[in-house]
């Protein structure tokens, strides 16, 4: 087999470690067009007369807390619909952001920081409105806080969740319904339906209007909700009093780390590598470390503690076609 022919099946059958090394043996010129566009936050690697930087990955850090002026809702907790009224706009704004952002910190601490029915919701939402890529999970273990304990795409998580919670599933359906009722049929064509005279899809990854999305959070949590239940009811939390002194229930559980872990398990990865210095030996050990993963991303961690994301992705697919440009006939 010839070294083009080589190469060809090396970038069809996506063996991305072994073209990773192709490129780190061949090339003897500075990356520039890979680093160009990866951009972002970076970590430079050297082998020999080559510089490889590795791209960290864009987070985005939702406004959870909303103020309604007489008192503050943490959305990721038990809080009433209504803040989705006119209180979320910082929230809101964050989503109506069209910027694609690759990763959000889902911190359970110690498994009283996050409601089923939370997650739930904002995978769906972050993942349609933002192009959301991926979870990340971390909890407080003992006295260590933010444990990486895996991450998993807002698809997933949603899927995973809709599984073990039906009832959740069918809110969320519902509130688009409300939000978006299907239009009355053409005259004399009843199985015909008329078209909206306004896009509802604003984007390639299916994110529909900031208001739009509000509505849709307000809906579900209302349909979640209710300001009694029976003792004998399960999958219901409560918190004793809210505004304007009244009880109110919510079906869901809070999240610790056994039940993520139980939940997500075949879905969660826990493709991770610890820092190191930031010296050439090390830094080359490590950019290999994570060509040996899998998935789109690898956590960073220092001492279990989680500290960013590495786009692989962005690294092995620049890695690849650089690797099929240098073994190309000449």
């Amino acid at each position: 087999m010839t070294a083009t022919a080589w190469g060809v099946d090396v970038v069809r059958a996506v063996a991305i470690p072994l073209a990773i090394v192709v490129v780190l043996l061949v090339l003897r010129r500075p990356l520039s067009t890979f680093l160009e566009s990866i951009g972002g936050r970076v970590k430079k690697v050297s082998f020999g007369k080559l510089s490889l930087e590795l791209a960290t990955a864009s987070e985005l850090r939702p406004a959870w807390q909303i103020d309604t002026g007489i008192v503050a809702f943490d959305v990721r907790q038990l809080s009433p619909s209504e803040v989705f009224d006119s209180y979320a706009d910082s929230l809101l704004s964050q989503l109506d952001d069209p910027r694609p952002i690759d990763f959000v910190v889902v911190d359970l601490g110690a498994g009283g920081n996050w409601l089923s029915s939370r997650l739930f919701l904002f995978a769906d939402l972050l993942g349609r409105m933002r192009g959301l890529r991926a979870l990340v999970f971390v909890a407080t273990v003992g006295s260590h806080d933010r444990r990486f304990l895996g991450m998993a795409t807002p698809l997933d998580v949603r899927w995973r969740l809709a599984q073990e919670f039906p009832a959740l599933e069918q809110a969320l359906v519902y509130a688009y319904d409300q939000v978006f009722p299907p239009p009355p049929p053409a005259p004399n064509h009843p199985v015909r339906l008329t078209g909206f005279v306004n896009p509802i899809v604003v984007s390639d990854t299916g994110a529909v209007g900031r208001w739009q999305a509000g509505a849709i959070a307000r809906r579900f949590l209302e349909t979640v909700q209710s300001p009694i239940v029976g003792e004998t009811e399960a999958e219901w939390t409560s918190l004793r009093r809210l505004p304007p002194d009244q009880p109110i229930f919510e079906r869901a559980v809070w999240l610790n780390t056994a039940a993520v872990q139980r939940i997500l398990e075949p879905c969660l990865s826990s493709a991770e590598i610890a820092e190191r210095d930031a010296d050439d030996i090390s830094r080359a050990a490590q950019a290999l470390e994570i060509l040996r993963c899998d998935g789109d991303f690898v956590a960073v961690t220092r001492e279990g503690t989680f500290d960013r994301l590495i786009d692989r992705r962005a690294l092995v697919e620049q890695a690849a076609r650089l690797a099929s440009k240098e073994l190309a006939p000449t």
